[in-house]
């Protein structure tokens, strides 16, 4: 299979299976993107293990690798923004992540500048964010996403649930992360950016 056959065929998987109804826009920047993040023989691995994916043993027996040397894997793609992994699980469930929340148009630049491909991955990126919203979020007909206010000030009749200090005490875990979409925007365009803080994606719940 051709390399860029194979990101191709990951997008679409992607696209089949991807709970959230958003999806990923196809584009050459996405393939990109994607030949960035994953090496063809993860792309391979990926197309095998899917959104639904599995413990590490069902995907051992799956792929017919040893597991040690698969988990070693699955790990180093979870490093790179590839993988989710079940957080506090002793046998946790491995499965590719999808498009968003967290996704792909976003997990690449979580950790920010870590990697040597990091700073074509933000390129990359900021069109791949570009057109994600411009042809999927831009055509949902709804809002996505909630944006929280900050507590101090919210009016006096604000419910308990838009409350994000609340939110976040009601939660397993939450983490907080670099915004894609700012930190790519810095990287493609300095000193034409916002100026608003980079740690601001929050992640919460099992």
């Amino acid at each position: 299979m051709v390399k860029e056959d194979i990101y191709k065929e990951l997008a679409e998987m992607i696209n089949r299976e991807d709970p959230h109804v958003v999806g990923l826009s196809v584009t050459p920047a996405l393939l990109k993107l994607m030949s960035l993040q994953f090496t063809p023989e993860e792309a391979k691995l990926a197309l095998q293990i899917g959104l639904t994916g599995g413990t590490l043993d069902e995907l051992s027996a799956k792929v017919g690798m040893n597991k040690d040397k698969l988990k070693q894997i699955l790990h180093t793609m979870a490093n790179k923004g590839t993988m989710w992994i079940d957080p506090g699980k002793e046998d946790p469930i491995y499965r590719v992540l999808g498009s968003c929340a967290p996704g792909l148009v976003e997990t690449g630049l979580f950790g920010g500048i870590r990697f040597p491909y990091d700073v074509e991955l933000g390129k990359v990126l900021h069109q791949v964010l570009y057109e994600w919203a411009r042809d999927r979020l831009c055509t949902l007909g709804f809002p996505f996403a909630p944006v929280w206010a900050h507590p101090d000030v919210l009016p006096d009749d604000a419910r308990p649930e838009e409350n994000l200090a609340d939110f976040l005490r009601s939660q397993d875990y939450f983490s907080v992360s670099n915004c894609p979409c700012r930190l790519s925007h810095w990287i493609v365009d300095p000193g034409n950016h916002c100026e608003h803080m980079l740690e601001t994606c929050l992640h919460a719940g099992d």
